[in-house]
């Protein structure tokens, strides 16, 4: 019976795309895989050893949580530094699953790595050096020793080709899902209740992802701040997710435009709170310059909100026809876009309505199903 190992540890603490990449597709194999047997290691990456505590297994007979009698520093060393090879630590299994960059040295066991984006070869001015060059080392030793690459896009997948030179038949592509929590919410109480407790009002712009360059929120707030002065619109801009680095400049242009008074930084938000800004939002509005999936766009059509997002990377590829598409760096353009699906009805019912079923044709279990079959093909 195949015995297979996945890095859970990123799922700890306040998770973002690849913590919920990982919690995600755990969660469906733990629906859809039966057979094979599945060990859960929660302390390969940096995380509080209080949320280490915190970690679990789906409740089923084949997967189980393990635990090592190491110090983090020596586990976090083995996994992400290569020096010495993690295979003491992992137990009899037969492969590992690395959800992120990182592909540690396992001797005499499959190794696949999913590669989420390459960022930070396209777009290295939005990165620390720091993150730059570890991302560069994770990213070159997937390439050398992972028996399969899965990308969660095509346009991931094109980027991996060109960056590291991976030939085609060891790069999957797999794509992610809005999760089951992501739906249409019918309790107007509820959604008011929630909102209230958010301190919002019900009028609001959405924008959902880490405070950092590449989210493109300055020229947002720009677009924002134009719209505002021409035609008074009373909806607030809600930014809804953690600081990440490099922000400054993006809190200062707020205060430089004078719009402090409208624009709302929620700061990192539990998933119950985000589904209700997804439902209450008057449109969601996604201008990344990057991204290797874009995760939020999915998540928001599910929950019935109109969408505009960028042009650029993977974004057409995820949204299709069911959001408006614009040039991330043309204020002008973002601006008009907000301005049409804010003031016409008709053309934000139709896209709750395109969006809701560009988001059915996602599904996790067809996700772990997909995974499933990349682990049974490296271990034939």
């Amino acid at each position: 019976m195949p015995h297979i190992g996945i890095d859970i540890s990123r799922t700890l603490g306040q998770p973002t795309g690849v913590g919920w990449y990982a919690r995600q597709l755990v969660r469906a194999l733990s629906e859809v895989d039966s057979e094979n047997q599945y060990t859960l290691y929660p302390f390969f990456w940096f995380c509080h050893p209080q949320d280490y505590k915190k970690a679990r297994a789906p409740s089923k007979p084949n997967f189980r949580l393990h635990h090592a009698n190491r110090s983090f520093e020596e586990l976090q060393d083995r996994w992400t530094e290569g020096r010495y090879p993690v295979d003491k630590v992992l137990g009899p299994i037969n492969l590992l699953h690395s959800p992120a960059y990182t592909a540690p040295y396992v001797p005499g066991k499959k190794l696949v790595v999913t590669i989420h984006d390459m960022s930070f070869l396209t777009h290295p001015h939005f990165h620390t050096e720091e993150n730059r060059s570890f991302c560069m080392i994770q990213s070159l030793r997937a390439s050398r020793y992972a028996d399969a690459i899965i990308c969660v896009s095509e346009a991931t997948a094109f980027d991996v080709r060109r960056y590291l030179h991976v030939p085609k038949e060891r790069l999957f592509v797999v794509r992610e899902a809005a999760g089951p929590e992501y739906r249409r919410l019918d309790d107007a109480r509820e959604i008011g209740e929630r909102l209230l407790h958010l301190g919002i009002h019900e009028n609001f712009i959405l924008f959902v992802g880490t405070v950092e360059p590449r989210k493109n929120l300055t020229t947002l707030i720009e677009a924002y701040a134009e719209m505002k002065a021409e035609s008074e619109h009373p909806e607030w801009l809600v930014i809804a997710g953690g600081s990440g680095w490099k922000n400054e400049q993006i809190y200062e242009r707020v205060d430089e435009l004078g719009i402090a008074d409208a624009v709302k930084f929620l700061g990192y938000i539990c998933t119950d709170d985000l589904v209700v800004l997804y439902n209450a939002c008057r449109a969601f509005v996604y201008p990344s310059l990057y991204e290797g999936f874009g995760l939020p766009v999915l998540e928001a059509m599910a929950c019935g909100a109109p969408v505009i997002t960028s042009n650029c990377s993977s974004l057409p590829e995820v949204a299709g026809e069911a959001a408006l598409l614009v040039d991330p760096e043309n204020t002008g353009m973002l601006r008009q876009a907000m301005k049409s699906v804010l003031s016409d009805s008709s053309l934000r019912a139709e896209l709750r309505r395109k969006g809701q079923l560009r988001a059915d044709r996602y599904s996790w279990r067809e996700t772990a199903r997909q995974t499933r079959g990349i682990y049974q093909r490296c271990l034939e």
